[in-house]
């Protein structure tokens, strides 16, 4: 089909167990002459995965989107008469403190 895989846009993850740590710095993989560095984290398909399999950075990343469209939402509902009692439990039910850690 004359498809070819571009080394400068491959990335690595080491998928490690729970008691370890991230790849050892400067890890790298010999790919058809070119080097691949191997990261902690990579993003594949809209999450940031990482070798432990915790998500841990995925919701990092996601927390400070979360409250920006939370924040945005609350602009908004004021315009159409204001949140209903079950919006305003939904705003409160989300642990947006634990998602910003």
């Amino acid at each position: 089909m004359g498809l070819r895989v571009r080394i400068d846009k491959t990335e690595a993850l080491l998928f490690r167990g729970t008691g370890r740590k991230g790849p050892p710095p400067g890890a790298t993989l010999l790919i058809g002459g070119g080097r691949v560095r191997v990261s902690p984290t990579m993003k594949y398909l809209g999450l940031t995965l990482d070798g432990g399999w915790t998500f841990v950075p995925h919701f990092k990343e996601l927390g400070p989107k979360v409250v920006r469209t939370a924040g945005a939402l609350g602009k908004f509902l004021p315009n159409l008469g204001g949140p209903s009692a079950a919006c305003r439990r939904l705003y409160s039910g989300l642990p947006f403190g634990l998602i910003a850690q």
